[in-house]
């Protein structure tokens, strides 16, 4: 998260300090609000990735025995390769 926010800064301080950057010709020739506009999307950035990261659908934090026991509920596997297998975890 601190890598993101240092590239991010580091960018903005490329685009906003050189006279002759993208900025100075293309977007932000005209009104100001050119300016908000980019600093919005730079704050939706940094705030919406992590949120999207945090928020995942994929995300899987099941330890490897809660993955054994419910395997184990659902008849996967039986009793003997449960322990086998509970054995081999721990080790």
């Amino acid at each position: 998260m601190k890598n993101l926010i240092t590239i991010i800064l580091v960018a903005i301080n490329l685009v906003f300090a050189h006279s002759d950057g993208w900025m100075n010709e293309g977007m932000m020739h005209g009104n100001g609000y050119s300016y908000l506009i980019f600093i919005g999307i730079i704050i939706l950035l940094i705030f919406g990735i992590p949120f999207i990261m945090r928020n995942s659908k994929y995300k899987n934090s099941d330890t490897p025995i809660e993955i054994l026991n419910k395997r184990l509920a659902n008849g996967e596997i039986n009793i003997e390769e449960f322990k086998k297998l509970k054995k081999n975890i721990t080790e």
